[in-house]
């Protein structure tokens, strides 16, 4: 065994030698354990989160006093979770979307509220039509959704002007 000494420090050369030799070694063993939870990491943030609730597609139609609805938003209000919403398309269709933009609503019966298209977003292709008030409330709108898992679920709005 040969000993290396400088002013600070005395090392034994076959300690040197057996470190310099197991760093290939330490480098593949920390690559991996780098490399596995790197697959754990992404194993996890695929597929949906354990606390997104179940979904079911719901599309429909809306008119107002018996005329297509061109414009505005659908939104769906559940009890408890995550609400859901859909933009109002020129031909009355809209398709609802809770954690995406047309993944559904959570299963069960929620309410309901129609709201016009904001005043800053209106533009010349998506024009603004005035959606009477009762609507845009959950507590006066009176609309409802009952969402069934498993199903594609159709609903169809007729609004009236009438208080």
């Amino acid at each position: 065994m040969t000993r290396v000494t400088d002013k600070n420090s005395t090392v034994d050369r076959s300690s040197v030698t057996y470190f310099i030799e197991s760093l290939p070694r330490l480098a593949r063993l920390v690559s991996q354990r780098v490399g596995l939870i790197g697959v754990v990491i992404a194993t996890l943030g695929c597929g949906s989160s354990s606390h997104e609730l179940e979904t079911a597609p719901v599309s429909g139609r809306v008119t107002l006093d018996g005329e297509l609805l061109t414009s505005g938003y659908v939104f769906v209000t559940p009890s408890k979770g995550r609400g859901a919403k859909g933009a109002i398309q020129p031909d009355g269709t809209f398709v609802l979307g809770t954690y995406d933009s047309a993944d559904g609503v959570q299963v069960g019966t929620h309410s309901v509220t129609i709201n016009p298209v904001p005043r800053d977003e209106g533009d010349r292709q998506r024009e603004r039509v005035a959606i009477p008030r009762k609507y845009s409330q959950g507590k006066s709108s009176g609309l409802t959704v009952d969402v069934q898992a498993g199903e594609n679920n159709k609903v169809e709005w007729a609004l009236t002007s009438n208080e």
